[in-house]
């Protein structure tokens, strides 16, 4: 998990997914990655790369990064693995809906339908993915730092794409956050509110 301040019900929601991933028999750890800077959203990509580093370096199969604000669903986790891919994303469902989505999509290409089984994209929104670790051998560290769409670009480089499951759809109980799509008063009340 990144981040500890968790939305209502989102850590229960990993419990319950966690505890359902284990009985399908597989083998599930929890590691929860303090925030490490007054600001959160500047501390987030610290975070995830350390996420990372600690997922390559002890040999796990798969990673899954999950904001503090994702509801993921109880088979959240086994259906992304069934796709035995290394970059996938569950769609999401913006619950807040803060921002409209010509100024903070979800992913690009925009319009996905769910249903629709394993999808290239772009880019997505980085609330909920999953790793197969080996791609961080060759990822960049700078490649956590700013948005997910600059995210998607670095590992397009190397070779991967980002994957997005459209049968398999996560709500997130906040809008991602776009620095961009905020205006100097809203970004700054954010800050003050930490």
């Amino acid at each position: 998990p990144i981040g500890t301040l968790w939305e209502k019900d989102a850590w229960w929601h990993l419990q319950d997914m966690l505890l359902y991933t284990a009985m399908a028999g597989h083998s599930v750890s929890v590691q929860e990655m303090k925030d490490s800077n007054l600001f959160s959203s500047d501390a987030i990509s610290f975070m995830r790369w350390s996420a990372s580093m600690m997922a390559r370096d002890a040999g796990v199969e798969w990673l899954l990064m999950v904001d503090n604000d994702a509801l993921v669903e109880k088979d959240t986790l086994v259906r992304l693995l069934s796709w035995d891919m290394p970059v996938v994303f569950p769609l999401l469902d913006d619950q807040e809906q803060k921002y409209p989505e010509q100024m903070a999509p979800l992913h690009v290409p925009t319009k996905l339908e769910p249903g629709n089984g394993l999808v290239p994209v772009r880019w997505a929104a980085m609330s909920v993915m999953l790793f197969n670790p080996k791609i961080f051998n060759v990822l960049d560290s700078n490649a956590w730092r700013g948005s997910d769409y600059q995210f998607g670009q670095c590992l397009d480089h190397l070779g991967h794409r980002v994957y997005v499951d459209t049968d398999t759809i996560v709500a997130v109980a906040k809008s991602p956050s776009r620095l961009a799509a905020k205006g100097y008063d809203a970004f700054w009340e954010g800050h003050r509110r930490m």
